[in-house]
């Protein structure tokens, strides 16, 4: 389980050198060294089956919420780049159409 804390942990800080003032990472961030903190601290209980369970799909779902919190960085960078490179090769054609354009006037 420790295992997890820390590379969610290291997830999160990768975000964080590209966003380094995004508010919903940085918080997430200390809730998971909270988590981490507590683990490491915490002597280990025995528990009933049916908890540990319980503790497992919530364990699951906070990857899953963590899986979906780097997927729509990537997913907003990614769009980001793909919408500067649209910009850049758009300004590029219009430098052809336009050279094309004067090349065809002057033959």
């Amino acid at each position: 389980r420790q295992g997890h804390v820390d590379k969610a942990i290291e997830i999160l800080e990768s975000i964080l050198e590209l966003h380094p003032h995004d508010q919903a990472t940085l918080k997430k961030l200390q809730e998971v060294k909270k988590r981490r903190g507590s683990l490491s601290e915490a002597p280990p209980k025995r528990r009933a089956p049916v908890l540990k369970e319980v503790e497992s799909k919530t364990e699951d779902e906070a990857h899953e919420q963590l899986a979906n919190l780097v997927e729509e960085k990537v997913k907003k960078k990614k769009d980001a780049s793909l919408k500067l490179l649209e910009n850049k090769l758009t300004i590029f054609l219009q430098k052809i159409k336009k050279e094309s354009k004067a090349k065809l006037e002057h033959a």
